[in-house]
């Protein structure tokens, strides 16, 4: 191997790596079930915000792999990356871990994701 096919290598390296972990996180199937800290089980997916009504405090949620369904947002919400319900928009890609309550899918935690690849939707 001369020095430049060693430099060529080695700079390209570190974008498979990136690559490949960007890649591994589009495998992720959602929804999942997951167990919250207590004990409780909870639901895990991604999607689009289709509507965001926040007079009933709810929103209009395409999943990336499921059916579109109704969320519950209530002052327990914990936020990531964004602050409040009213930051919420159409189109937004979220991360969201609810539970269902009955006939109401409410919200448990809520994350913006970024606009773009896999984990973006």
């Amino acid at each position: 191997m001369t020095i430049s096919t060693r430099f060529n290598i080695l700079s390209v390296l570190p974008l498979l790596l990136g690559a490949l972990f960007f890649l591994g996180g589009c495998a992720q199937t959602v929804p999942r079930s997951i167990t919250l800290a207590g004990g409780e089980q909870a639901t895990l997916t991604k999607g689009i915000v289709k509507k965001v009504n926040l007079k009933n405090n709810t929103l209009l949620f395409k999943q990336l792999k499921g059916a579109k369904i109704t969320l519950t947002l209530n002052d327990d919400v914990v936020y990531k990356v964004i602050s409040s319900s009213r930051d919420i928009v159409e189109g937004m890609s979220l991360e969201v871990i609810y539970r269902a309550d009955g006939e109401n899918n409410r919200v448990i935690k809520l994350k913006k994701l970024p606009d773009l690849g896999c984990g973006g939707v």
